[in-house]
């Protein structure tokens, strides 16, 4: 029921006039991160909500998580960036499935599980109020 109650507000927003909704949430669940992870929130509005989460696994390699949440779906897609511009896409819930290299996988296994789990604890908590861009906070009495 509070996702319809979301998305009902965005578009009554929306048909308003309004050009863009932004969601006030707290960062819930980043707490369980190593330090070693950054998170950027790169669509924080109703109905859609994007993530994405960088950590530096070796001097050479760094792993980018992005989830996305929209209508009540969560997507999750994993890329692993190493020097030489060589990459490898992965999806974060099974890792082991692209990723061959037997000394970097427990370190990517374990970084994907926390980042799953902080993921899943801030999607959890949900947004009360949103402020559109000319200033109007839209609250809902859930």
């Amino acid at each position: 029921m509070p996702d319809l109650l979301i998305v009902a507000v965005y578009f009554a927003v929306i048909g308003l006039g309004a050009v863009a909704v932004y969601a006030q949430k707290s960062s819930s669940g980043d707490d369980r991160l190593p330090p070693s992870v950054s998170v950027t929130d790169e669509r924080p509005d109703a109905p859609e909500f994007r993530r994405t989460y960088k950590a530096r696994i070796s001097d050479a390699v760094t792993m980018r998580i992005t989830i996305r949440r929209f209508l009540g779906t969560v997507m999750r897609s994993g890329e692993l960036d190493q020097t030489g511009g060589r990459w490898v896409l992965f999806e974060p819930e099974r890792p082991a499935n692209k990723i061959l290299d037997r000394e970097l996988l427990p370190a990517i296994e374990s970084l994907c599980r926390q980042i799953i789990d902080a993921d899943n604890a801030w999607r959890s908590v949900e947004p009360m109020e949103f402020t559109d861009k000319a200033g109007t906070t839209w609250r809902h009495g859930g």
